[in-house]
């Protein structure tokens, strides 16, 4: 199994957040026969040289992004308003701190209506992954990024809390049984109730 190439990895490198960050990590899907330690080479090459790479079969797509990011004028840009606007945000204790600050940027955005963190949210690359965001007129194709797939569901019983307390031994035996956790389902069998989520 191939090691994993991760937004953190990269942006050690020195990619910044945003899209070209993602069109990155697009690239390393396939990895094109290339191991990790050569993929983490050529990332730092285009970085630092990206005009070399614009004829490039695999990293073409990355080296012109780069460039065109760097030839970006101000006057490109869409200002931010000057504070952000408030929004609603569940198990806020337990949500980190990069999902919040990006949830802050966000609600920045001009187009910006409404916005929510829900209890599963973390640091994306755009909107952080659990984030809600409403926007009037706009749509924002880049809003979460590459998590494809990265959500939770809520199922409400309608069972006497009693009851849930008498038989919760069978109802996480339910859940474990039943649910998925990670990256393809990497969390399977006699492994899932081990998983911090059970807890």
């Amino acid at each position: 199994m191939k090691t994993p190439i991760n937004g953190n990895d990269l942006m050690a490198l020195g990619y910044a957040e945003g899209a070209v960050l993602g069109t990155a990590l697009k690239i390393n899907r396939d990895r094109n026969g290339f191991t990790r330690e050569q993929m983490m080479e050529h990332y730092a090459n285009v970085l630092a040289t990206p005009e070399h790479y614009t004829g490039d079969k695999v990293f073409s797509k990355l080296a012109i992004a780069l460039i065109k990011k760097a030839n970006e004028k101000p006057e490109d840009f869409i200002a931010l308003n000057p504070t952000p606007d408030s929004f609603s945000a569940y198990g806020l204790d337990h949500i980190e701190d990069g999902a919040i600050n990006q949830m802050k940027v966000a609600m920045q955005l001009p187009v910006t209506v409404a916005g929510a963190l829900m209890p599963d949210a973390h640091q994306g690359y755009g909107l952080p992954i659990g984030g809600v965001l409403a926007t009037n007129n706009a749509v924002i194709p880049y809003g979460v990024g590459v998590d494809i797939g990265c959500r939770m569901a809520l199922s409400v019983y309608d069972i006497a809390e009693d009851f849930y307390y008498a038989n919760q031994d069978k109802f996480k035996r339910e859940l474990v049984a039943h649910s998925k956790f990670g990256a393809g389902h990497g969390f399977q069998g006699q492994y899932k109730s081990d998983h911090a989520v059970m807890e």
